[in-house]
């Protein structure tokens, strides 16, 4: 009998990618193009996932099927949302954009995919086996409750630029607090420095940030409708409706889990991380060396 799927999976696809010059979630690795997306369908297959939905580019769905085609477990299922730039709340219209117009659009877009608990990730990073451990045990315990899987700022830097990463606050009952976008963030010799509102900031190697690893509920798609809602009214062309911004409003009246990943995350922001992902992959933990080999052995890429 089928194993019944702890959560969803909806990973965030539609990116252009423009500092990396290319599709990123595509971007593939080793002598079977295995993409960092499908090391965490994986990974969340392993904790018991069964449902995955890809929030794609419009006219993108063809070239992620042929990528996929036989190569991922029969009893997954997987589910594709476009996110168009027409498909908007109450019927609202927005000027022609050269970009998508945000994260929080995208998941929105999936709002008809999506009936039960679900996790969040981007298309483009690897967020490691514990996560989604992490996230089945969240909602196995508290279904109704949203939480975010943080990690360590030291485990998220890049060796080819400056990153823009959420700073956590959290209270003594590991509850989230509030998020503070945190820019240019890198290793300047022995401090991790970074820039909040034009002043340089050291950031301690345990301060947690968001990697946008989200477990959430359908109710958030109520709030995704009334802040794109209010977003549109004064939005330009260069403006984003972004996720977290979403999560941070919610705080008033969601209870936000933090879990701490003891991974190491790795992900493509410039086309220099290409061969350090690579490297990272080459050296990951025991066992989820033993996932990755796995994915090879079983999941007919042989």
């Amino acid at each position: 009998m089928t194993e019944p799927s702890t959560f969803s999976l909806v990973i965030l696809a539609a990116g252009l990618g423009s500092r990396f010059g290319g599709n990123k979630p595509l971007a593939g690795f080793g002598e079977h193009n295995i993409t960092l997306l499908e090391l965490n369908i994986f990974n969340a297959y392993q904790a018991g996932c069964r449902h995955v939905v890809l929030i794609i580019a419009p006219n993108a769905q063809s070239l992620f099927e042929q990528h996929f085609s036989n190569k991922l477990p029969d009893d997954l299922t997987i589910d594709y949302a476009q996110q168009h730039p027409d498909d908007l709340p109450n019927n609202q219209k927005l000027p022609e954009r050269k970009k998508p117009l945000g994260t929080a659009h995208a998941l929105w877009s999936c709002r008809h995919l999506v009936n039960n608990g679900f996790v969040v990730t981007n298309g483009d990073d690897y967020y490691g086996a514990s996560a989604f451990i992490a996230a089945k045990q969240h909602f196995s315990q508290v279904p109704e409750q949203w939480a975010i899987v943080a990690y360590d700022v030291e485990k998220t830097l890049s060796n080819f630029g400056g990153v823009n990463r959420g700073l956590c606050q959290l209270d003594s009952a590991h509850l989230l607090t509030s998020m503070t976008e945190c820019y240019d963030i890198a290793q300047h010799s022995n401090a991790i420095q970074g820039q909040i509102d034009d002043n340089t900031i050291i950031l301690k190697s345990s301060q947690l940030v968001s990697m946008n690893f989200w477990c959430l509920t359908p109710a958030i798609f109520d709030s995704l409708t009334q802040f794109i809602t209010q977003f549109i009214d004064t939005a330009t062309d260069n403006d984003e409706c972004q996720l977290p911004d979403v999560i941070e409003q919610a705080l008033k009246q969601q209870k936000i889990a933090v879990y701490r990943s003891d991974s190491q995350w790795f992900g493509l922001t410039y086309a220099a991380d290409k061969q350090w992902v690579a490297d990272q992959l080459d050296n990951l933990p025991t066992h989820e060396a033993a996932f990755y080999q796995q994915l090879i052995n079983e999941f007919k890429l042989i």
